[in-house]
């Protein structure tokens, strides 16, 4: 009897400390998270293909240079083009001149677009 009443008050115990709030944990609020992911904008940029950087399972990460001048890690994927737009994915290789509309935001120092939709340029 002693054993047992000895297990029900450890286990009593351990659900109490468990259940305790931790004492060092700031509250996080909303603008906290919000400054942390990065902001996106929906916009078109016209450039030139460079290299290709990685190939994944359904898509690429190509460096595209702008018109403007920057440098932009390209995200090719056919579940970001949908199935219209991912037949022109054949248009994305080394040295051409693309018209890419998508999502254009800047990581720390480095700027990325996800394009959804690719068109030609001459």
């Amino acid at each position: 009897m002693r054993v047992l009443v000895t297990a029900c008050i450890a286990i009593f115990s351990l659900l109490i400390i468990r259940c305790a709030k931790p004492v060092n944990t700031p509250p996080v609020s909303e603008s906290a998270i919000e400054k942390q992911s990065p902001e996106k904008s929906f916009s078109t940029i016209s450039g030139v293909i460079m290299i290709k950087s990685t190939q994944g399972g359904d898509g690429s990460i190509w460096q595209f240079k702008g018109d403007d001048g920057i440098f932009y890690s390209l995200v090719v994927s056919i579940p970001n083009l949908g199935r219209s737009e991912s037949k022109n994915i054949k248009y994305v290789i080394p040295d051409a001149k693309l018209t890419i509309t998508g999502e254009k935001y800047k990581l720390g120092s480095k700027y990325n677009f996800i394009a959804r939709k690719i068109t030609q340029t001459k």
